[in-house]
């Protein structure tokens, strides 16, 4: 069985495959957001501030390591307030787990005992310092960071400035899953007189024409 966890904003698509077949879709009520909300909750401060500390000084794990001399100052109301680098570590981190197990829930529902041969993680949130380690850790199985390796896909950023920023952040699973179709059973099992380039380019060509009509 292959799993594919896609960690949204405000949900966590669960894909789950068995030989390149998707045979389960789960949609769990968790995010990102529930990090930033989480941390604006802790600190009383808002939720735009505590996006720009989850980014710039998320980190999940071994917080006790921390120095509690290190520190990072916040602009709250007219003034500015120090915070303690190892106390935002310890919040991301109690959250961070409490989303770990509650997917480690799902994953195990889905799954039904079968076998994981893989699980990929994709989202801003796996990129948290330490997250992807603890969700390996939670799990008990190993994590690896899903990338987008096939060339068409990767550089549509650059060709068409529409499909760039949050448009691309928010389908790039969808085309992460058709680069691994081009480059799997898909494209050897083409049909006699058909070459995969020409495969590629009208898959290409498609996807961008939706891109630019629909997002």
């Amino acid at each position: 069985m292959q799993v594919l966890c896609d960690f949204g904003a405000d949900t966590t698509d669960l894909l789950v495959f068995n030989n390149g077949i998707l045979k389960t879709v789960a949609i769990l009520p968790l995010g990102g957001d529930d990090l930033t909300r989480h941390i604006a909750d802790s600190l009383k401060i808002p939720l735009d501030l505590a996006e720009d500390i989850k980014r710039s000084y998320g980190q999940v794990g071994e917080y006790s390591q921390i120095s509690g001399e290190k520190e990072i100052l916040i602009k709250k109301e007219s003034m500015y307030k120090p915070i303690q680098q190892k106390l935002i570590s310890e919040i991301i981190t109690d959250k961070s787990q409490n989303i770990c197990r509650k997917l480690k829930e799902a994953v195990e529902k889905n799954v039904a005992g079968e076998k994981i041969d893989s699980f990929t993680a994709v989202g801003r949130t796996v990129l948290l310092e330490g997250f992807l380690e603890n969700l390996e850790s939670v799990l008990g199985v190993p994590v690896k960071l899903g990338r987008i390796l096939h060339p068409d896909f990767a550089s549509l950023p650059n060709k068409d400035r529409n499909l760039t920023g949050q448009k691309y952040l928010t389908y790039v699973t969808a085309l992460g899953t058709i680069s691994a179709a081009l480059r799997g059973a898909f494209v050897q099992n083409l049909p006699v007189g058909l070459s995969s380039p020409t495969i590629t380019h009208r898959l290409f060509r498609r996807v961008k024409e939706i891109y630019q009509e629909y997002f």
